[in-house]
Order: C-alpha cells, then sequence, then structure tokens
C-alpha cells in the first residue's frame, strides 16, 4: 500500500483554504493510481489517469508564493509528487512487461505459421513398379 499523510481537517491550512482543493484532489488520485497499480487494475490506473490533465491545470492555478510560505501546503506538495514519480516508475515497468510480452507472444505465432507451411516429405518405402 501507499504511505499517507494525515492531517487533521480542522485545524490545517490544506481543508480550511479553497486554493488547496486542487492539491488534495490530486494527491486523492495519486493515493487511487497507486491503489490500483497495487492490485493490477490497469482499468482503474487509466480511469484516474485521465483526470490528471485538469486537475494539474488546476494546481497550476495555484500561487507559488502560497505553496512556498505555508510549511504543510509544501511538504503536502512534495509528498503528492513523490507518489506521482513512484507511479509514474510502476506504470513504465508495466509497459515494458506488457511489451516483452506482446513481443514473445508475436515470435510465438511467427514460430507457429512457419511451421504450418514447412512441407515434410513423406518417409517410407519405395514401391517398385518396374516389375
Amino acid at each position: 500500500m501507499t504511505e499517507v499523510l494525515t492531517y487533521q481537517p480542522d485545524t490545517d491550512i490544506l481543508h480550511r483554504d479553497e486554493r488547496c482543493r486542487p492539491l488534495l484532489r490530486l494527491h486523492q488520485l495519486a493515493l487511487e493510481i497507486a491503489d490500483a497499480l497495487a492490485t493490477n487494475n490497469l482499468e482503474m490506473v487509466e480511469r484516474a489517469s485521465n483526470l490528471l490533465p485538469n486537475t494539474l491545470q488546476a494546481c497550476e492555478q495555484i500561487d507559488p508564493t502560497f505553496v512556498q510560505q505555508n510549511a504543510v501546503v509544501l511538504e503536502f506538495v512534495n509528498q503528492t509528487s513523490k507518489l506521482l514519480w513512484q507511479c509514474d516508475t510502476q506504470i513504465q515497468q508495466v509497459l515494458q512487461d506488457i511489451s516483452g510480452e506482446l513481443r514473445r507472444i508475436r515470435q510465438s505465432q511467427k514460430n507457429r505459421n512457419w511451421i504450418l507451411q514447412q512441407e515434410y516429405a513423406v518417409v517410407g518405402r519405395r514401391v517398385d513398379t518396374s516389375r
């Protein structure tokens, strides 16, 4: 499972300040992707990943000085970034594994087709028909 940061919703800035909403959503998506990767649920990985562009766009609208001036927010952003990089690494590994498996299947099909196209000589006794 993934490492989860816990904060008190009533006291921390992440839950009080509206500017942090996209960051919370981004972290939620990162957790969902990590959990889906842990269970090899690639459909869920795809669904959550499709939501990332809009969420990242919303995060880009946040003033960078706001993040830098709040230690809790900065720590949360760093943790989310780390989690997303871990997910990216896992996804790249899954893609390599799938690519290798597809390559193996294609080669097996080529070998099978080659074998099926071969004509083999009939082995047996010759019959002398000249008599």
